[in-house]
């Protein structure tokens, strides 16, 4: 990765990598402080404090795919001598069946050729590698027949100051890097191949990035797009070419490693992207807004794209912010937001399918004004392990709710928000659904507010 590894640090003890001597072509990457060894699926570093276990995850989900795929087709074909089928309908299942085959072979040949085959036993996750396989189509094969992807750029671009430079640049969730190409080819660099300063986009899914390491390569892509939902018959199992959007742009580096823990270095990033990941991937923005903070370099900007929309089994209710809570939190964590725009836009509109969905996307452009707000926090209310300190509150405070006099009535300079939490559930004063604690922290919050 050239001068890109003087920005990339270890995953488990976050010293600055460097290369290995014992890994032919190519070198691998190595903390020279833990001395961990990271290895790469082609040209793209594996970091993640366990990569041995990341890989073996893959493989167990290769052999998931592949018997899920071989089910499939016999249970297809097992369909199709059902008598008195519409004509249409035997069409639509032969077509689906006769795919499966060469649709498995090909996902296998993307990994088979950076080292990865199933694995021979084992149960995988309740992941699959194919769980992003429609944005693939989306970003490489729909337009022009569908275009997603340029009304996107422009939403964008439009939040962006007249005089606005990528320079250092990392991508959070980056998913086939589409959005980080053409950012790439907009804003070229004045510098040289070697001295340009990088793109790097990261995520941890790797069939998406597998593909635009292709792509970046110069070489095509074949897969099957198919459609649950499909129009028409025809529509039901369609060979797709993926191709490449435009020149390869030579600073764009590909990194599967944790957007939410990002092993990279901080206060260096000259522009920050998180597309369509703040809403699916972070537990909390409140306590990850910080570490984009601290990702970038005086000055520096975050650039957001994507929607509002959580799933309930990953994030609690207090956490799924919209639109105002964001910019409240983004000023909170230090940002100042210089343009925004909220507006719908249509999302996985597939070509083939009866199926997509319109969604309120907001486009943002901050900078890195100022320390964090909750840096003047005390440490307490970011933890809930911390011993809370007494509170004094002003003999005229009035507090407007009961569960409010409880939580002060508690707090008595040695237990934590987590003691509280205990003590209200077992007097039945909150309900054990899983916002507990989410509920002290808000009454502490608004305390710690009063006092002040």
């Amino acid at each position: 990765m050239g001068g890109l590894s003087s920005l990339l640090v270890c995953p488990g003890c976050r010293a600055q990598l460097g290369a290995s001597e014992s890994s032919p072509g190519e070198p691998n990457l190595r903390c020279p402080s833990c001395a961990r060894e990271f290895p790469r699926l082609g040209q793209i570093p594996v970091l993640a404090a366990d990569p041995s276990s990341l890989l073996a995850k893959f493989r167990s989900r290769l052999r998931k795919l592949t018997l899920e795929t071989d089910a499939i087709e016999r249970h297809l074909l097992a369909e199709l001598v059902r008598p008195g089928l519409p004509r249409a309908t035997t069409s639509r299942l032969r077509a689906v069946s006769s795919a499966m085959p060469e649709h498995r072979k090909r996902v296998l040949e993307l990994f088979a050729d950076v080292g990865l085959h199933p694995a021979e036993r084992g149960d995988a996750d309740e992941g699959s590698l194919l769980d992003f396989v429609t944005l693939i189509h989306r970003d490489y094969a729909w337009q022009p027949e569908v275009d997603e992807v340029t009304p996107a750029l422009t939403r964008l671009l439009s939040v962006l100051p007249a005089d606005f430079r990528l320079g250092r640049t990392l991508v959070l969730g980056a998913g086939t890097a589409r959005l980080a190409w053409d950012l790439a080819l907009h804003f070229p660099q004045q510098a040289g191949p070697e001295d340009a300063e990088p793109v790097l986009a990261l995520d941890l899914n790797p069939l998406p990035l597998l593909v635009t390491q292709r792509l970046l390569a110069g070489r095509e892509v074949e897969l099957y797009e198919l459609p649950g939902h499909p129009r028409h018959p025809e529509h039901a199992a369609v060979r797709r070419t993926l191709r490449a959007p435009g020149p390869p742009p030579p600073n764009l580096k590909l990194l599967l490693a944790d957007g939410l823990e990002p092993p990279v270095a901080r206060g260096v990033w000259d522009t920050v992207i998180t597309p369509w990941f703040l809403d699916q991937v972070p537990p909390d923005l409140a306590t990850f807004l910080p570490i984009l903070h601290e990702l970038l370099a005086p000055g520096g900007a975050w650039l957001h794209t994507g929607p509002f929309v959580y799933e309930p089994s990953r994030t609690m209710p207090a956490h799924r912010y919209g639109v105002d809570e964001l910019l409240e939190l983004a000023h909170r964590a230090g940002f100042e937001v210089t343009r925004s725009k909220y507006e719908p836009a249509d999302y996985l509109c597939s070509p083939l399918s009866t199926q997509g969905r319109r969604e309120w996307v907001l486009n943002l452009h901050a900078v890195k004004a100022n320390a964090p707000a909750s840096a003047h926090e005390p440490a307490w209310l970011g933890d809930g392990a911390f011993p809370i300190p007494p509170l004094v509150l002003a003999p005229s405070t009035s507090l407007p709710l009961p569960i409010l006099e409880r939580v002060l009535a508690l707090i008595d300079g040695e237990r934590s928000a987590k003691d509280i939490t205990a003590r209200l559930l077992d007097e039945d004063l909150l309900a054990d659904d899983g916002n507990a604690e989410v509920v002290v922290q808000s009454c502490l919050r608004l305390l710690w507010k009063a006092t002040r």
